[in-house]
C-alpha cells in the first residue's frame, strides 16, 4: 500500500504536506489539558511508541481517550474530597478558596499519577 502526500500552498508559495494526526475526524479538536500531559509524558518516556502512534494515526484517538477518561475521574474524586471534607463554614472567602484549591490540586495529582502509571504500564504489552 503506497500513502501519497498532499500538499498546500502557504502564502509564500510553499508547498506544505498536509499530515494526517488521526484516522477519525472527530478526533481532529484540540486536546484538553490531561491529554496535552499524556501526550508529553509518552513523548518524553517512550518516543518510540509515540511515533508509531503518530505514524498509524492513532495517536490523537488515544490521547483524547485519556483525556475524557481522566477529566471524568477527576470530577469524581474531587467531589469525594469535597463531600468527605467539606469547605469550612466562615465568612473568610480566602479560607474557602484555599481549602477547595487543596483539593483540587489532590485529585489532579491523583489524576496525573494514574495517567502515568496507566500509560507506563501499557506500553510494553499495547503493540499498537
Amino acid at each position: 500500500m503506497k500513502n501519497t502526500l498532499t500538499y498546500f500552498k502557504n502564502k509564500k508559495g510553499q508547498l506544505i504536506p498536509e499530515i494526517q494526526t488521526s484516522n477519525d475526524p472527530k478526533y481532529a479538536r484540540p486536546l484538553g489539558k490531561w491529554g496535552k500531559m499524556a501526550l508529553k509524558y509518552l513523548q518524553e518516556t517512550n518516543p518510540i511508541r509515540f511515533m508509531e502512534l503518530q505514524m498509524n494515526g492513532t495517536l490523537q484517538e488515544k490521547m483524547h481517550k485519556i483525556n475524557d477518561q481522566a477529566a471524568d475521574k477527576f470530577l469524581l474524586i474531587f467531589d469525594q474530597l469535597v463531600e468527605k471534607d467539606p469547605a469550612p463554614i466562615t465568612e473568610d472567602v480566602l479560607v474557602k478558596t484555599r481549602h477547595l484549591n487543596h483539593l483540587k490540586l489532590q485529585a489532579e495529582e491523583f489524576v496525573r499519577n494514574e495517567i502515568y502509571e496507566s500509560l507506563a504500564s501499557q506500553i510494553p504489552n499495547d503493540p499498537y
